[in-house]
């Protein structure tokens, strides 16, 4: 079930809002946590079928590991922990990467005439979100910030729930424990979340899925190596506005859901795109899949506490890990070792300070276009491919009467488009200091006039990406399919 769609909009989160709050008034937090787990697991179920059960063998094996890590000390609450790790790691191997194994198996007995068969693998979405949230579970729990949570179904809600559960951000169980132990819904927060939705719904459904026209059209009806200069550069640009929108527009809709629910999620994603460096990108950009990586692999790697070079190569682990992460694809694997790539330079004292040097302009610029590049590579599937329209960016190359009406950039930019894009682009590049109206949206209380504006301007977004919705020009966000 996507946020955008209209069984969402319209019958399930209402359904929703009101029995949880009914059961909130009554104050029976446990059938309201069972309603919302129950929720969840039909938003879930609705998209993928089946795949419920994983989500239910996930919850019940985490309890499980859980326990036993409760209840033992020593090496054998380590090798609890092992396990657990283990297991949601297996099961994550084999449900996103088995395909990639055995493409890549493949490759290599070609080599000796040999074939290696395996029927294909279904990938449940958002099972890189819920499986890392489990292992962070396990892991925080073995070092001791929480006792064992004892109640399944409450621990079934934290790895389950709805509003977070496709796309982010990772929550830690630490963060969520008290609220879903007695968490209290208030009509505050139920106003701030719900103005939040209507933000994050117009960015996903007016802005990222006009900009994902342009570029799904690039793709479906060119041969992108063909791309001129001019196209690679629409294509390109459309496509970081798309991603931007898409992934922020979800960020800030789990946001404002778990206010309503009466949740404080952590803040995934913070303007990235008015950062001066790589790493002040990747603390802006899924901020909690960053610190994910740094807590529970970068760390226990050694981090920066092994010279420089030891420094380097557990960067460059971590960005491997965080581009195989977003898919199973060599295209993936480069996009994250060349972010890691960027990282490594801007630490080394050299480069690092010309970089730091550089006149606020440049160094905007510089970031630009090290994502971007990125974003190419993230976005076709075919290597080649994104090597090609790298190329046409960068030397010049002219349209040509061969190919298709995609040779006219300004054909698909109409008065609509142009008007979206333009948006778009000044979007994302306010920085939260400047445009204080933004980031007052954060703010669960607010004056009486400034609340006033806020929610008015909220309902006038949400009227326009709601007149998309209906038309049904809605798409799923791109990382559900993480």
């Amino acid at each position: 079930m996507v946020f955008s769609s209209s069984i969402f909009l319209f019958l399930f989160l209402p359904l929703c809002i009101g029995v949880d709050r009914l059961l909130g008034t009554l104050r029976l937090r446990t059938p309201q946590n069972l309603f919302l787990l129950f929720a969840s697991l039909v938003f879930y179920a609705y998209g993928e079928a089946y795949y419920v059960f994983l989500m239910l063998a996930s919850i019940l094996g985490n309890y499980l590991f859980g326990l036993a890590i409760g209840a033992t000390r020593g090496r054998m609450q380590a090798l609890m922990l092992g396990l657990g790790v283990a297991a949601n790691i297996l099961t994550l191997t084999y449900y996103k990467y088995f395909g990639f194994l055995v493409e890549n198996a493949n490759a290599l007995a070609g080599l000796f005439g040999a074939e290696v068969s395996a029927a294909p693998v279904h990938l449940p979405i958002g099972i890189s979100f819920f499986t890392f949230q489990a292992i962070s579970y396990l892991v925080d729990l073995k070092r001791g910030h929480f006792p064992v949570q004892k109640n399944p179904f409450d621990l079934g809600l934290y790895i389950s729930m709805f509003p977070q559960l496709i796309a982010g951000p990772i929550v830690r169980y630490e963060l969520v424990q008290a609220e879903i132990q007695g968490r209290k819904a208030t009509f505050e927060g139920m106003v701030s979340g719900l103005r939040l939705f209507c933000v994050g719904l117009f960015q996903k459904a007016v802005i990222a899925d006009t900009m994902a026209r342009i570029v799904d059209y690039s793709v479906l009806h060119n041969d992108v190596q063909d791309f001129s200069t001019p196209m690679a550069w629409l294509f390109t640009t459309c496509y970081t506005l798309q991603i931007f929108f898409d992934f922020a527009g979800y960020s800030i809709m789990a946001l404002g859901l778990g206010r309503v629910f009466g949740f404080t999620f952590p803040l995934n994603f913070d303007q990235p795109y008015i950062s001066r460096s790589i790493r002040e990108f990747w603390r802006r950009w899924h901020i909690s899949l960053s610190s994910w990586f740094r807590d529970y692999l970068y760390i226990p790697l050694g981090g920066s506490r092994g010279g420089e070079i030891a420094t380097y190569r557990n960067l460059l682990i971590v960005f491997f890990t965080t581009g195989i992460w977003h898919g199973a694809s060599w295209n993936f694997v480069f996009w994250g070792l060349f972010h890691g790539f960027f990282i490594v330079i801007e630490r080394s004292k050299r480069i690092g300070g010309v970089l730091d040097a550089m006149p606020f302009l440049l160094q905007r610029i510089y970031l630009l276009l090290v994502v971007m590049i990125g974003w190419v590579f993230f976005r076709l599937e075919e290597f080649p491919d994104a090597i090609a329209v790298v190329q046409a960016m960068f030397t010049w190359k002219p349209l040509t009467e061969t190919t298709s009406v995609l040779a006219h950039p300004l054909y698909y930019l109409d008065g609509w488009t142009l008007l979206v894009l333009g948006v778009a682009i000044i979007w994302s590049l306010i920085s939260p200091e400047r445009g204080r109206w933004i980031a007052a949206l954060f703010g669960k209380e607010q004056s009486g006039s400034r609340e006033a504006v806020l929610n008015i301007g909220a309902l006038l977004l949400l009227a326009v990406a709601l007149g998309l919705v209906v038309s049904g020009s809605y798409t799923a966000f791109i990382y559900f399919r993480f």
